[in-house]
């Protein structure tokens, strides 16, 4: 879903701007595509920024459960308050972070995640591209068990 919507929002961007040129002379016709450029793409923008974090919640909850632990929590951290977060020096536009609670063999224990807001692939360790940014991390509290 997120990719399919990622693809209208390119493909009504770039045939805006195409048929915007084309009738770059007639005001009235270019000023209504720019207008609808933006009234399609709004929503769907925002449309993927909601997945996007859908997408980062599920991820959270595969990995917990693969390690035998059930969420009882998920809280995203703003990166600004990266500082509060195991993370304090390794955090930046392109994460978002969660502290996690979950409960594992009775007991309650902690996780933080370091998520990626990169579209196609929430796994990136380079989402700034040419090595630059901080990729996707983990670090649990729970000792290992």
């Amino acid at each position: 879903m997120l990719t399919a919507l990622t693809i209208v929002f390119v493909l009504v961007l770039v045939t805006g701007l195409v048929l915007a040129m084309v009738f770059r002379k007639k005001q009235a016709v270019f000023l209504g595509i720019i207008i609808g450029i933006f009234l399609i793409n709004t929503p769907v923008f925002f449309g993927m920024v909601a997945l996007m974090d859908q997408v980062l919640r599920q991820e959270i909850k595969t990995v917990i459960m693969a390690r035998g632990g059930e969420v009882q929590e998920i809280r995203e951290i703003s990166v600004d308050d990266s500082d509060k977060t195991p993370f304090a020096a390794e955090a930046g536009k392109y994460n978002k972070l969660y502290r996690v609670t979950y409960l594992k063999n009775d007991l309650t224990w902690t996780a933080w995640y370091r998520g990626v807001n990169t579209m196609n692939d929430i796994h990136n360790q380079s989402p700034a591209g040419n090595g630059m940014g901080f990729g996707e991390k983990w670090i649990f509290e729970d000792g290992g068990l």
